[in-house]
């Protein structure tokens, strides 16, 4: 083993003895000051033998300490690397637990909080974080992004993230930021949802309906073309049920028109997320 990886297996064992997981993490310093700890989530391999449900609360712990610890940081460095340590624990879940941990990080970024709303983002700190959310990690055995691995996985909070990444990137755009790295941002978000366009349909169908209706407005701000490319698409191949529902949507939605309350108040969300 690696000197890395056994700094980072003695780190994960201390962590494992302490008598209240729970306090420890919400207690300051928050994760983000633990340099060794934070950077030992990201070795290589770190969690291959992490079995039993110990490890799998502290998983989970860890994801929504560091959704929690995006709102408070700017700085692209530490939010590259925060990207790589969720990446890590990520691949080395089971699937069963996979909706646990994606659940606990979506939660906590994309639960409002004053200080971190992000129209009051500053510019470095926003492109920071459409880099964290969107460009693909250093891993050597999976270069993926945050982005793709929650709109393939499994949690509830999927529509939720997608529209605050939306959010972020339309930000981006009005600031008059550079305009190569906007389209940059635009180009990866929809090629995930044009990779995926089999399974939008059935998306589009659960959850509460003003999430539904709040994703694809950003969406139509982003790119009106997604839109009418994916009713062509449902058209054909989505099923009577589904239909129905994407009519309903696609009156709603020329109804109310693009979203502009994310960008004037706060707090606003149309849904607000429990993982209670």
């Amino acid at each position: 083993m690696s000197p890395a990886r056994t700094r980072a297996a003695q780190l994960i064992r201390r962590i494992l003895c302490l008598p209240s997981l729970e306090k420890w993490w919400r207690t300051p310093p928050r994760l983000s000051t633990h340099g060794a700890l934070l950077h030992a989530l990201t070795v290589e391999k770190t969690w291959e033998h992490s079995t039993g449900d110990m490890y799998s609360s502290l998983k989970r712990k860890i994801c929504e300490c560091l959704g929690a610890e995006v709102k408070h940081l700017s700085d692209a460095d530490t939010l590259s690397t925060v990207a790589t340590a969720l990446c890590q624990i990520v691949l080395a879940s089971p699937t069963e637990q996979l909706q646990l941990c994606f659940d606990a990080f979506c939660y906590r970024v994309v639960k409002p909080h004053q200080e971190s709303w992000a129209p009051r983002l500053e510019d470095s700190a926003l492109c920071a974080r459409l880099d964290m959310f969107l460009h693909p990690n250093d891993l050597p055995r999976a270069r993926i992004s945050i982005w793709s691995l929650i709109w393939a996985g499994p949690g509830r909070h999927k529509l939720e993230f997608a529209i605050h990444v939306a959010v972020l990137i339309a930000l981006h755009k009005r600031r008059g930021l550079p305009v190569s790295d906007t389209q940059e941002y635009i180009d990866e978000f929809f090629r995930l949802l044009e990779e995926s366009i089999a399974e939008i349909p059935g998306v589009l169908c659960l959850g509460g309906l003003d999430i539904r209706i709040h994703f694809i407005r950003h969406c139509i701000e982003l790119r009106s073309a997604w839109w009418n490319h994916f009713l062509a698409y449902a058209e054909g191949n989505a099923d009577d049920r589904q239909k129905r529902w994407i009519e309903v949507l696609r009156e709603e939605v020329e109804r109310l028109g693009p979203c502009t309350k994310c960008y004037e108040e706060y707090p606003y969300t149309e849904l607000t997320p429990s993982i209670a």
